[in-house]
């Protein structure tokens, strides 16, 4: 039995499991026949794991069953009218949802809709509805088609089920057909060229560069995919390459597939992948520039000229640090370089509460209620207001350097106070500063998977066993023998809570390995000794980030700890889940494990509502990072750094906001001095950074 979704992006259809969820199935087509699912939006839509809908009043929080109260049985008690569609296999979910069903067809209309742009409460930006209208001949005869169904014979059932599947593969085709001629009907894609200008128009950002031979079409050699796309531009350059070119002795393309890898498509013809990033293509292609996602490579001799008069003045932020001197003291940072080619003045600000800078004389939590993101900001307007009439600059130019949540807050200092400077460069920075921060997990497989597919497929094993081990008596001694962990795991008195700080523990090593592009892998290999002690005391980190004095012998990074506790329970979020969603760490971090600790750390009243709540408040103020709306702004990311999936890729010409994708590049990359073998982007990137600079500078 099936029932088939029509939305705007096309229909889906899904077979139901009449047999093994009889109750669930009942309710779902009584309100199919019904229309109530007629005109419902997808209401939640997270990539890589689900897309929600069902609930006519389109807030997630509506709904009921056909009954009018909650049903028994099927694993939940409460199942009301809203279901969900997953994405991929999502182990963690197994017998704690009813599972009535699956998608049989409409695979590439769930491909579009997951890669739909979302505000920052997982709701579509442009909301995609969807309308169950057409249920099949025995949908409103459910009973009556079970007993018939009994009454057949096994052959008769089989011949039933391979006539149907038969008539669906049909009728599959036949779709997929009509939907790829009416897409090259409407983009009228005849050539390589209208591939590109299809791109250009559509995201300016999008290149495809393609090798296909001397003599003109023919066998492909070729093809290279710079900066992530979409479903739509990859269906469109596979089926126009199908079309336009031949491949072994000038036979026509049959088989084309374009699949996700890394943020990337990386596309398949016949059994011939074809996705080239080596650098004799790079070289042949002069790809420097567009492989740091940069239309073209600038030379200082494009940068205009800035007379003395601009009197240039920079600040850094040193964000959730102590401001360390040598953050301005060492001029091969980049940002100093900038200033020093610019004959700019330097100040290096102190974010309150992250060293010594303190409002009050100790951290407790009435104290920590004015260390906000906005009072960091309004810090800096003072500042800047002080520091002119102070040492009596005309008319000086600011601009705002900033790196990770520094980097944030140069940025929104561009959308709040978007006088008291002219430009900002925000290196790495977060705009969404989502609640359940799941994504970094995702994208550190991502890295490893790049980098070695076999490190990452033993890096998910090990996982995977150490999981299995914890479960038991026998496994925990078994963790505590190899880690030699302290204090170890105690058979008669197993606390979840240790389980969870073990795998945190662990995972905070790849995280650093990872984020910083392998730092320091050298030193931590030489210098660990076979059995050092594995530090997993949860008691002992709580009484350390509890300590609300914090005096001169452990005072500016200890509270700068505290600091940033605070801060992300309070407001940011952003914590390192590994329970959604599929990646090798297995579902080892999971949301209670922060959120007991920002309660342990804190009080009761940094609790799960509190924290949604002010997390809701900070991403309804700043909007995001697909609805950032400052101006003037370079912002830098690093593809394989973990924080890239929060910041913007939103290139805004005409308010000179500019997005900057450095591939194999980590956290902050673009801030730090240059070195032998770097990213091929990084120093292009520079070049676009500081050619925008330039530009603001020379505005008035």
């Amino acid at each position: 039995m099936s029932v088939t979704l029509h939305t705007t992006i096309g229909d889906v259809k899904i077979e139901l499991y009449c047999e093994q969820a009889p109750k669930t199935c009942e309710n779902f087509l009584a309100l199919c026949a019904s229309d109530y699912y007629n005109g419902c939006t997808f209401h939640r839509n997270i990539k890589d794991f689900m897309v929600q809908t069902g609930d006519p009043t389109n807030t997630g929080k509506g709904g009921q069953s056909i009954w009018g109260q909650p049903f028994a049985d099927e694993l939940v008690p409460d199942l009301k009218s809203q279901f969900f569609i997953t994405y991929a296999k999502q182990p963690h979910l197994d017998l704690k949802y009813t599972i009535f069903g699956r998608v049989i067809d409409g695979f590439d209309a769930l491909d579009e809709l997951e890669v739909i742009k979302v505000d920052a409460k997982y709701r579509p930006v442009v909301e995609q509805s969807e309308t169950v209208s057409k249920l099949d001949k025995f949908a409103n005869y459910q009973k009556q088609y079970e007993e018939f169904y009994e009454e057949m014979t096994d052959e008769e059932r089989i011949e039933e089920k391979e006539l149907n599947a038969e008539e669906a593969m049909l009728r599959a085709r036949q779709e997929r057909e009509e939907k790829r001629l009416k897409m090259m009907e409407e983009l009228k894609i005849d050539s390589v060229e209208d591939i590109i200008n299809l791109l250009s128009k559509e995201r300016a950002r999008d290149f495809v560069v393609l090798e296909v031979g001397d003599a003109g079409p023919g066998p492909i050699e070729y093809i290279m995919v710079c900066c992530a796309f979409n479903a739509r531009h990859a269906a469109v350059i596979v089926e126009a390459l199908r079309l336009a070119f031949k491949y072994n002795d000038n036979k026509p393309i049959q088989k084309t597939s374009a699949r996700k890898n890394f943020g990337w498509f990386q596309l398949e013809f016949d059994n011939v992948q074809v996705h080239v990033i080596d650098e004799e293509v790079r070289d042949k292609y002069d790809l420097e520039g567009l492989w740091g996602c940069v239309e073209e490579t600038f030379e200082s001799a494009d940068l205009p000229s800035i007379p003395p008069p601009a009197n240039p003045k920079t600040t850094a932020n040193s964000g959730e640090s102590p401001a360390y001197p040598r953050w301005i003291t060492n001029d091969n940072y980049q940002y100093l370089q900038f200033a020093k080619y610019f004959g700019a003045d330097v100040f290096m600000l102190e974010h309150r509460c992250f060293g010594f800078s303190r409002p009050y004389p100790d951290m407790s939590v009435e104290h920590l209620r004015v260390c906000t993101m906005e009072q960091a900001l309004a810090d800096v307007n003072s500042f800047i207001s002080t520091m002119n009439p102070k040492y009596k600059f005309n008319n000086p130019k600011w601009i705002t350097f900033g790196g990770s949540y520094s980097g944030t807050l140069s940025a929104m200092f561009r959308l709040l106070y978007p006088t008291s400077t002219v430009g900002a460069v925000a290196s790495s920075a977060p705009l969404l500063w989502t609640f359940d921060f799941f994504q970094y997990a995702q994208v550190m497989q991502d890295v490893l998977n790049q980098t070695d597919p076999k490190c990452a497929d033993a890096v998910g094993q090990a996982f995977k066993n150490m999981q299995d081990m914890s479960l038991s008596n026998g496994g925990r001694d078994q963790l505590n023998t190899i880690f030699n962990v302290q204090p170890p795991f105690k058979a008669d008195d197993v606390i979840q809570r240790d389980i969870d700080n073990f795998f945190s523990n662990l995972i905070g090593t790849f995280q650093g390995v990872i984020q910083y592009t392998y730092d320091g892998r050298v030193n931590i290999l030489n210098n660990g000794a076979q059995n050092d002690p594995f530090d997993n005391d949860y008691a002992n980190m709580i009484k350390y980030l509890r300590n609300i004095t914090f005096d001169d012998e452990n005072g500016g990074d200890g509270a700068a700890n505290r600091g940033w506790m605070w801060l992300s329970c309070n407001q940011l979020g952003v914590l390192q889940t590994t329970n959604q969603g599929r990646n090798i760490f297995q579902q080892t971090i999971t949301l209670n494990y922060f959120i007991d600790m920002c309660t342990d750390v804190f009080d009761s009243t940094i609790n799960i509502k509190t924290m949604r709540d002010n997390n809701d408040m900070v991403l309804d103020k700043y909007g995001g990072n697909a609805r950032y709306k400052g101006t003037s702004v370079v912002l830098p990311n690093g593809s394989f750094d973990p924080w890239h999936v929060l910041g913007s890729n939103v290139s805004d010409t005409a308010n000179g906001v500019t997005p900057i994708m450095i591939h194999g590049a980590a956290h902050c990359s673009d801030m730090y001095p240059s070195y032998d073998n770097e990213p091929c982007g990084l120093a292009d990137a520079r070049t676009v950074i500081k050619r925008q600079i330039a530009r603001f500078l020379g505005q008035s």
